[in-house]
Parts: C-alpha cells; sequence; structure tokens
C-alpha cells in the first residue's frame, strides 16, 4: 500500500514533538508499505517556534527522508495567540493540498485529529483520488476545547468545528481511537466496531533501553511534557511548597522539562513561593532525555480535571515514555482509564489536590527500594505489552489493509470498550 498520513505536528523521532506518527510510519515501511508524512515545518510552543525546518526561498515544499519514510514539510503561518492559531491550522489545509501533484497516488488517506483542518485537508486529498479516507482522533475537537474552558458552544468557531468533526465522520471508511473508552462515542455517530481500530500512543519497544539509575544524594522526581492549561502543573508547584515545610522531605526535587503557554507564569508562580525545591528546564530532543532519567528515582503526571477524559480516556505519549524507562509514577488523574493503576506501576491520587500529591510523593520516597524496582518493573511490561508501536503497527497495518480492500473482520481490529 501506498500510505498518506496527515498531521499538522508530526515531527521525526529524534525531535521534542509528536514522534507518533514517525514510529507508526517506519515500521509500516518495514512490513512493506510506501509511506508519506505530511506536516508543517515550524511547530509552536507559547507561539514561539520550537521544532521544525527551514523551507528553502523559492520552494513551496521540503522533502526529507527518515528510515525510508518520505516526509513533506509544507509552510504555515505563525501565530502568537488563538484567533492567530485558527489561521495557522487553515493555511496547513491549504498548503498541504497545493503540494501533492509530483507524488505516487495513495492508497489510503490517514487525517490526525490534532485539528480539524488537517484532518479536512486530509478528506480532500481522499476525494482527489478516490481512496479511502481513515479518521484518527487524537483530541475530540470541539469537545475537549469547551472543557477547558477555551471555547463556548455558543461562539462560530465551535459551530465551524463541528461541521468539520461531523464532515469526518461521513467520509471515513474507517476510524483510529487512542482512548478505551471511544465506543460510546462513535456510536453516537453511527459508526460500530468492525470500522475502528484501537491504537492507542505510545512507544517504539525495540528502541527503548533500560537506563540505570544513577546515585544521587536527592530524591528526584521528573515532569516533562507540555506545560499548558490541561497539564496541571500548579498543582505540583503547589505540592512542592507544602514538602519545602517539612525537614524531613528537604532531598526531595521536582523537576519539570519542557515548555507552553503556561511555562511564564508557573515560573513567576515558583518564584513567588520560594521554590529551591523546583527546576525548570527547557524542552530537549528526546535523544537527550537519557541523561535525566539517570538521576530520576520516580516520574510524576499530573493532569487538570477534564470531564471529555473521564468519559472516553486518555493515552498520553508521555505517559507511556515514562513506563519505558522503568521508573515508578505518581500519578495525579482522573481518567476512564488508570494504566498507572492497570499496572501496579505507582501511586495514583486525584487531581488538583496538593496535599494528596506531596503526601504520595513522600509515600514513594518513603518506599523501599526493591518496592519501587517492582513498581518500575511493572511499568516498563505493561507498557511493552500494551503501547509497544512496533507490535500496534502491525494492528494498524491489517486495518488499513482491510479498509483498502473493502473486507473488514468485523471484532477482530477494535479494543475500545
Amino acid at each position: 500500500m501506498n500510505i498518506w498520513m496527515i498531521n499538522h505536528y508530526a515531527a521525526p523521532a529524534t525531535r521534542a514533538a509528536c514522534t507518533r506518527h514517525a514510529v507508526l510510519s517506519k515500521h509500516l515501511k518495514s512490513q512493506g508499505n510506501e509511506v508519506t508524512v505530511f506536516a508543517s515545518n515550524g511547530n509552536h510552543t507559547g507561539g514561539r517556534r520550537c521544532t521544525g525546518v527551514e523551507i528553502p526561498a523559492g520552494h513551496s515544499y521540503l522533502d526529507e527522508v527518515v528510515a525510508g519514510v518520505r516526509w513533506r514539510y509544507v509552510p504555515t503561518t505563525p501565530y502568537e495567540n488563538s484567533a492567530q492559531r485558527f489561521f495557522n491550522m487553515r493555511s496547513f489545509r491549504q498548503n498541504l493540498c497545493r503540494n501533492i501533484d509530483d507524488l505516487p497516488d495513495p492508497d489510503v488517506v490517514i487525517g490526525s485529529c490534532v485539528h480539524p483542518y488537517a484532518v479536512d485537508g486530509a478528506i480532500r486529498l481522499a476525494r482527489k483520488f478516490d481512496v479511502p479516507f481513515v479518521y484518527e482522533i487524537r483530541d475530540i475537537w470541539p469537545e475537549s476545547l469547551v472543557d477547558i474552558g477555551a471555547l463556548s458552544k455558543w461562539h462560530p468557531v465551535y459551530w465551524e468545528l463541528r461541521r468539520l468533526e461531523l464532515k469526518a465522520f461521513r467520509h471515513a471508511a474507517g476510524v483510529i481511537v487512542l482512548f478505551p473508552g471511544m465506543g460510546r462515542y462513535l456510536r453516537r455517530y453511527g459508526i460500530g466496531e468492525e470500522s475502528t481500530c484501537f491504537v492507542p500512543n505510545g512507544v517504539d519497544g525495540i528502541s527503548s533501553p533500560v537506563i540505570p539509575t544513577r546515585n544521587s544524594d536527592n530524591f528526584t522526581l521528573t515532569y516533562y511534557g507540555a506545560h499548558g492549561p490541561v497539564n496541571g502543573l500548579k498543582t505540583i508547584l503547589d505540592a512542592a511548597a507544602r514538602l519545602r515545610r517539612i525537614p524531613s522531605a528537604s532531598d526531595i526535587r521536582l523537576r519539570l522539562i519542557g515548555d507552553g503557554v503556561e511555562k511564564p507564569a508557573l515560573q513567576r508562580y515558583s518564584d513567588t513561593l520560594g521554590l529551591a525545591n523546583v527546576e525548570f528546564l527547557d524542552s530537549v530532543p528526546k535523544s537527550d532525555l537519557p541523561r535525566y532519567v539517570e538521576d530520576t528515582s520516580a516520574f510524576i503526571y499530573c493532569q487538570s480535571r477534564m470531564p471529555v477524559i473521564e468519559k472516553y480516556g486518555f493515552s498520553p505519549n508521555k505517559l507511556s515514555e515514562y513506563m519505558m524507562y522503568n521508573r515508578p509514577l505518581v500519578f495525579s488523574c482522573k481518567s476512564y482509564n488508570n494504566p498507572v493503576e492497570e499496572a501496579r506501576a505507582g501511586l495514583s491520587v486525584e487531581p488538583e489536590n496538593p496535599q494528596a500529591l506531596a503526601d504520595a510523593i513522600l509515600q514513594m520516597r518513603a518506599s523501599s527500594e526493591q518496592q519501587r524496582w517492582t513498581m518500575a518493573c511493572n511499568a516498563r511490561r505493561f507498557a511493552l505489552q500494551h503501547h509497544d508501536l512496533s507490535k500496534l503497527s502491525r494492528r494498524l497495518g491489517k486495518f488499513l489493509e482491510r479498509t483498502v480492500q473493502g473486507s473488514r473482520a468485523p471484532g477482530e481490529l477494535s479494543q475500545i470498550a
């Protein structure tokens, strides 16, 4: 098959960005498929370009071949606020559809809903070449935006995004879901199990070695990932403030690696609280992360309350990555699914509760090395069993082949509730 993947924010696996399709495409290529990934030449965090490539002057795109996969980067307009981001998303759709005439025709086009305009671009390409369109739901737009207070149901943009969502369901020959509770959501649109494929976020198990723990005088908990409104990182700072007042917790350090719109405010808040036990670091490429993992005693995962994930579940990239690094976890989130609890990989507390989080951190620090090692091994075992993209790519490859052939096997590929 010749597979086209459309994801505005995709990036090769070495970059500190969205690498899901980099890993999946590499393994789909190894299965004998041809794969092209379409992405923007520049991704943004907090209005700043944080990853990407430069398109030479006079060119309308740039191609790169990574692990046998063609990456085609198309230009998008920069943005510094929500209104400008709206036009940034539309420019991706526009420039995507303008820069495909030199390529061999696809057999199937996957549109990944990192935003609906990327999906709409995929629909247009699939219709142009008269091939199946497959809808990958990574974020439930616009419902998730309403959840976090970024959009009102009475706003015209809500109805525009809603129109695009309904259009995606109408045109989809198949649907890829990342969350285990999506069955109920899909049934609202008449999508049955025979048309769905469950491929959660994950890691490349083939290239994920165990990193030994380096001896340290401190007990360090690490968070790396986005610093945005939904990440609940203020709860970590409030928990750190409580720990700072406990003399016996003087060896506990909290490290936050990454970038996002909330980071400047979080740093100011940390300074106001005088949190000497918190360290902020910039985003780093995934290839550089192991040196920060070496002295990490446990990972910490935080999430603001969001009804959408309580109803349908979630599958964050960073959580499966944490688990693969063979460390225990402190998990502050409420979701349809709780991977940390399922795996017996750490401690879970309710979100947005700094005291509960501080108590869990103290409990993790007080546990024996053997107890933490057992949790760490459980974490890695769970990630390899359920989130190894080298295995999940085979499930995806079968699904795409059946979709192209128009003869899916009912119930075989769907594992959603």
